[in-house]
């Protein structure tokens, strides 16, 4: 089951953190997030109400993992697909920015 994220202090605009050992697809409906890839996975849905198939995403991998070192974002009307080149080894967190939804 994907973990909902849900918003707390909206006008403040922070990022929302999916806590360590919370692996796999989550609910994040802000711009700008982390999520973490699970052990042996690599690829990771988030669901974010304000992705469109027109959004510029950045994602970057923010732990030191032996073989996901990088990702790519593909985005679709309300969730966006973090691609990694290949399976982490071990839970690897990534973090996100969405920049534009048109």
């Amino acid at each position: 089951m994907d973990p909902v994220i849900h918003q707390t202090e909206r006008a403040n605009n922070k990022p929302t953190v999916v806590a360590a050992g919370t692996t796999g697809s989550a609910t994040i409906n802000r711009r700008a997030g982390r999520v973490n890839m699970a052990a042996g996975a690599s690829l990771l849905v988030v669901t974010n109400k304000l992705a469109t198939v027109n959004s510029v995403i950045l994602a970057t991998v923010g732990s030191n993992d032996s073989t996901l070192k990088s990702v790519q974002a593909v985005s679709d009307a309300g969730y966006f697909i973090l691609y990694g080149n290949a399976a982490a080894t071990a839970e690897t967190r990534i973090s996100f920015l969405l920049l534009a939804g048109a």
